[in-house]
C-alpha cells in the first residue's frame, strides 16, 4: 500500500470520527441570564450574570493542558425603524482558563488586561467571570441623543484561539458548541 493512500485513508477515518463522535453535551452550554447597564461619570457600565457549564470534552481538554479561550462579545446597536439595526460599536472581552497540573491550580487570565488569578478549582475560576460588575462598556459621548440604542451580550468559546485540531471539533462536535444566545437590553443615552 502506498504512503499517500494510507495517509488519505487515515484522514477520512479521522474526519468520520469527528463527524460521528457522540455529542453528549448534556446540560453543558453558556447562557446569559441577566444584563443591566447604568451611566456612571459619562461611561456606561454593565452588570451581567452568565452561566458557564462546560461539556465533558471541554473539561478533558482543559485538564490535558489545552487552554480554554472564552469571549464575551458586547455589541451596541442603534434601532432604526425601516432598516435593520446599525452596529455602533463592538467590544470583545477575552479570557483564558488554563490548568497547571504541577500546582493543581486553574489560572484565569484576563487577556485584554494581561492579568491572571489562580484558583484551586475550575468552578471557582468560572464563578469569577460569571458575574461581571461595573464593566466599562462605552463612553456616553459616542452615542447621539435621540436614537434608541440596545446592547447585546453573547458568551462563547473563542474557537479561533484554539489549536487547529480542536477548531475542527468546535465546528462538528456538539460538545464544543457552548455558545450562548445573544441577550439584548435597552441602552439609552
Amino acid at each position: 500500500m502506498q504512503a499517500g493512500s494510507l495517509t488519505a485513508r487515515l484522514g477520512w477515518v479521522l474526519l468520520a470520527a469527528f463527524l460521528f463522535a457522540p455529542a453528549h453535551a448534556g446540560e453543558a452550554g453558556f447562557r446569559v441570564r441577566d444584563v443591566q447597564s447604568r451611566l456612571v461619570e459619562g461611561v456606561y457600565r454593565v452588570d451581567a450574570t452568565v452561566a458557564l457549564d462546560l461539556s465533558r470534552s471541554a473539561r478533558r481538554a482543559l485538564e490535558s493542558g489545552i487552554a480554554l479561550p472564552l469571549l464575551y462579545r458586547f455589541r451596541i446597536l442603534r434601532n432604526r425603524d425601516y432598516l435593520w439595526d446599525a452596529e455602533v460599536a463592538e467590544l470583545n472581552q477575552r479570557y483564558r482558563i488554563e490548568y497547571h497540573a504541577l500546582s493543581e491550580r486553574y489560572v484565569l487570565v484576563n487577556v485584554n488586561a494581561g492579568t491572571g488569578q489562580a484558583y484551586s478549582s475550575l468552578s471557582e475560576a468560572l464563578h469569577a467571570i460569571e458575574n461581571l460588575k461595573s464593566f466599562p462598556l462605552i463612553d456616553a459621548e459616542l452615542l447621539r441623543p435621540g436614537p434608541r440604542y440596545v446592547g447585546t451580550l453573547q458568551v462563547l468559546v473563542d474557537s479561533e484561539a484554539l489549536p487547529v485540531p480542536l477548531r475542527l471539533q468546535t465546528w462538528v462536535n456538539n460538545a464544543w458548541r457552548l455558545d450562548s444566545q445573544p441577550l439584548q437590553w435597552p441602552l439609552n443615552p
